[in-house]
């Protein structure tokens, strides 16, 4: 008994420097998972939390795997359905994508919305499309879009001065579990758009994101199969992926699909975004100076042909001298 009392120091003090081991050890691996999510491995962990997004969800449910939201307003999707209830716009920032999701009264989630910012963030669709669609946003192009479902349900396009945006939509049935699918550029995420539109209409919404007349000639078709649209949808980046919810108006498919830059472009999340910004501004400068200097050129081109040599008026000589006597 006593040779066991006579040990008892002993062991405590083992057990205790044991157990303060294993709690330094546990403090150090979170760390470690916490610097891990907040450097190389962030776009892993965003993907893994964004894959958990669900069209029916609580906000709740989303803020716990995005955080706080940096935008909420409530919109009409630009469509004037009388009487439709308008929905609540919640955007969330993350190092490397928006997350814009529609909101009802009974606060699920009717629709949502990624758009990839970082085009190192090669964020695939594969997951959250039931495996119907595989694109990496901010890096696959609409010509790799390859689905057994035949073609789009739907198409948008519109060029305009300041914003662009290109839309497919897909529905897959029952096997997509009865949501709607749209891939999309949009102008808040990284990319590059045909801003020439391959040379077809600049403006066009057809199929079931069909919600009013765009700015173009009813008498242009956007023709997927036509040269210029397979041009246009070659050079044409996806960055974004928006789901709608089964059971729910098409209304709610309406824009923005994604931010709204001029509504979220106050916001900077850091330096590499201004950079980014900062680029695609010269970028935009230089295209409307390369259009004026094109005009210009074709002005002044048309001009001069219309230009013919001064003949005689009035008994005046080219040079608008009188004729010298004979």
């Amino acid at each position: 008994m006593k040779g066991i009392l006579a040990s008892l120091p002993g062991g405590l003090a083992v057990g205790a420097s044991v157990t303060a081991i294993l709690v330094a050890a546990i403090g150090v691996y979170r760390w470690s998972l916490s610097w891990y999510r907040r450097t190389i491995g962030s776009r892993r962990d965003l993907a893994s939390r964004l894959n958990q997004l669900a069209a029916g969800v609580t906000t709740r449910w989303v803020e716990e795997r995005l955080g706080a939201p940096a935008f909420v307003r409530r919109v009409n999707l630009g469509t004037a359905d009388v009487g439709r209830e308008a929905r609540t716009e919640v955007i969330y920032r993350t190092r490397h994508a928006w997350v814009q999701v529609l909101v009802d009264a009974d606060g699920a989630v009717v629709r949502f919305s990624i758009t990839v910012t970082d085009p190192r963030f090669r964020f695939r669709s594969l997951d959250l499309t039931l495996h119907h669609l595989d694109v990496k946003l901010g890096h696959s192009c609409f010509s790799d879009i390859k689905t057994s479902f035949g073609d789009p349900e739907g198409y948008s396009l519109r060029i305009g001065a300041h914003n662009f945006e290109y839309s497919e939509a897909y529905y897959f049935g029952n096997p997509g579990n009865y949501q709607h699918y749209v891939l999309s550029y949009n102008d808040c995420g990284t990319g590059h758009i045909e801003a020439s539109a391959g040379g077809g209409p600049t403006g066009y919404q057809e199929g079931i994101l069909r919600f009013n007349d765009p700015p173009c000639q009813e008498s242009l078709v956007f023709d997927p199969m036509a040269s210029y649209a397979a041009e246009f949808r070659r050079r044409t980046i996806i960055n974004t992926l928006t789901i709608l919810g089964p059971s729910r108006e098409l209304a709610d498919l309406a824009e923005p699909r994604g931010p709204d830059s001029a509504h979220v472009r106050v916001l900077l999340a850091d330096a590499r975004e201004r950079r980014r910004l900062h680029r695609l501004m010269r970028r935009s400068n230089r295209r409307t100076l390369r259009a004026a200097r094109r005009r210009a050129r074709e002005a002044s081109a048309e001009h001069a042909g219309r230009l013919t040599p001064v003949e005689d008026v009035k008994g005046l000589t080219p040079h608008g001298s009188e004729p010298s006597d004979p």
